[in-house]
């Protein structure tokens, strides 16, 4: 398991610890007290990969590939174009005796630079899915904040990218720390294409970057 997340001072998002002994937030008082933990999918068992590989394909159809990424086949950006990629694993001890078990999964990849604002790495947060029958614990939430503190920690992103449908932004926003960022141009969030948010790793990263989009 990874160690635990020392966010910058000057971080303006809520990053929450990824290796809590057991869930105390609020959002998840529902439950019992079961440990949970984000992990690196090639560090889990065979079972968990293959419980995560069969929920993004069944999320996704399209994205047979990705599923793959969690049996340990390389995805075309690691092979051909050399960016880390990391595929991550919630999963969660009810204390049964029958070990760990997957809950919910996501993906960080490294991505192109953000438009202007080359010196920021920018990394993007994807094809996150709950399993069905965990939905409604806040496992969602607790993957999308540990998923971006691992990619500020472990892969010293600048910034985490969500593109996500219009119907979840408020949940991204609301819940899990990132900002809805506004169409340049004549782009619109009404035409029912998906929306971009962003989390920053600092204030100093954040103020750059809307430095560039004010002067667009």
């Amino acid at each position: 398991r990874l160690p635990a997340v020392v966010v910058p001072e000057d971080a303006d998002v809520d990053v929450q610890p990824r290796f809590r002994s057991h869930v105390s937030r609020q959002c998840l008082t529902r439950m019992p007290s079961s440990a949970l933990a984000l992990t690196r999918a090639r560090e889990c068992d065979a079972c968990a990969r293959k419980t995560c590989a069969r929920m993004v394909v069944d999320e996704w159809p399209d994205r047979s590939g990705e599923s793959a990424g969690f049996l340990g086949i390389k995805s075309s950006d690691e092979r051909e174009l050399k960016r880390r990629v990391e595929r991550l694993i919630l999963t969660i001890d009810d204390d049964d005796g029958d070990g760990a078990r997957a809950v919910a999964c996501a993906c960080v990849r490294e991505s192109c630079a953000i438009r202007d604002v080359p010196e920021a790495r920018n990394v993007l947060l994807h094809s996150l899915v709950v399993a069905p029958s965990s939905r409604g614990n806040g496992f969602g939430e607790e993957t999308a904040r540990r998923a971006k503190a691992f990619a500020f920690k472990e892969m010293g992103a600048d910034v985490v990218t969500v593109w996500c449908e219009p119907g979840l932004v408020d949940w991204y926003v609301e819940r899990c720390g990132f900002t809805r960022e506004a169409p340049m141009g004549r782009a619109s969030d009404d035409d029912g294409g998906d929306v971009c948010c962003r989390a920053f790793a600092s204030a100093h990263v954040r103020a750059r970057y809307e430095a560039v989009r004010v002067g667009a």
